[in-house]
């Protein structure tokens, strides 16, 4: 009986635990509202920036931070709230709440948070009136958040683990070992036979055509969604080296080594001479590499290969 009573002690306690993490408190600067985040290991602007979509740049800005320092564990960070992941005229996502302080009635509620409406206040919080009490949580506004990058289920089952992949390419020079094995790559294979029921969203399946118009590749549809909340800002025209690797022969996985980028992001890589274009995913830096020297990027040779490159240095645009 006592062994019944303690479990249910531990798991009240662990649903009051678990709920308090989940609760969204507003808080006010002379800037605007915001939510306050505590760092965790291996957390990062990017991978912050995605949990509450707020673009990286912004979260740096919004906390007077230098972006190229990095995060320390445990640091506090403010994250703003805006027109780009939170809404005060509907109830999707994920609620935000306001406590209501000493003298407060529900119309200096709503002018502290943005002026929201008195309606939605009353609907959101089930009040038949404007009586609110002292200390009540009021929810005042709806966070518009995603789980991951993308939203492509298979990216996160097939692929490689990609913290492991990162150390391997930032510590073992040449970067050609950052996939499974290394393994050269068939040369110039065609199929021997037609793809059963072939259909046009199976073309990245198929061995790669490079005589067609270019093959986006696998994570064509991450980076449409990657853009959506994340505008490309930059584009440059650099220098590229190949890595072998055997991955994007067949998957359509095509992958790239650059600077300054979070390993994780789609870039788009075109080359200028024939318009064709992949995207690639960014396995890590090219930098503190002695092998990498006189290149701005690396790219698979299966990328290479679609793009129409032969040489072993060559020019290429990328966006990001």
């Amino acid at each position: 009986m006592k062994k019944q009573i303690l479990l249910l002690l531990f798991a009240f306690f662990g649903c009051m635990v678990i709920h308090a993490q989940e609760t969204l408190m507003v808080h006010q600067n002379t800037k605007r509202l915001y939510l306050e985040h505590t760092v965790s290991p291996k957390e990062n602007y990017y991978s912050i920036g995605r949990l509450y979509s707020v673009p990286p740049k912004d979260l740096a800005s919004f906390n007077n931070l230098d972006m190229n320092s990095g995060l320390q564990v445990g640091q506090k960070l403010q994250i703003p709230l805006a027109s780009y992941n939170f809404s005060q005229r509907s109830s999707t996502g994920q609620p935000v709440y306001y406590q209501v302080a000493e003298s407060e009635g529900l119309y200096r509620v709503s002018v502290n948070n943005n002026n929201v409406s008195l309606d939605n206040l009353r609907k959101w919080n089930n009040l038949d009136g404007d009586n609110i009490h002292v200390g009540a949580n009021l929810v005042i506004d709806y966070l518009s958040t995603r789980e991951v990058l993308t939203a492509t289920p298979a990216n996160t089952v097939k692929e490689p683990p990609l913290e492991n992949v990162t150390k391997k390419e930032t510590t073992i020079a040449p970067p050609v070992k950052e996939i499974a094995k290394e393994v050269e790559p068939p040369k110039k294979e065609t199929p021997k036979t037609p793809v059963e029921n072939p259909k046009p969203a199976q073309t990245q399946t198929a061995p790669v055509n490079t005589s067609t118009v270019a093959a986006t590749g696998y994570f064509t549809d991450a980076y449409q969604q990657q853009t959506k909340k994340f505008p490309v800002k930059k584009q440059a025209t650099v220098s590229s080296g190949i890595f072998k690797t055997a991955s994007g022969w067949q998957d359509g996985k095509y992958y790239i080594l650059i600077d300054n980028v979070e390993p994780g992001m789609i870039v788009k890589v075109t080359n200028p001479s024939n318009s064709r274009f992949v995207y690639a995913k960014v396995l890590g830096a090219m930098s503190s590499i002695r092998q990498n020297q006189g290149y701005n990027i690396r790219m698979s040779n299966a990328a290479a290969s679609v793009l129409g490159f032969e040489d072993e240095k060559f020019n290429v645009t990328v966006n990001y």
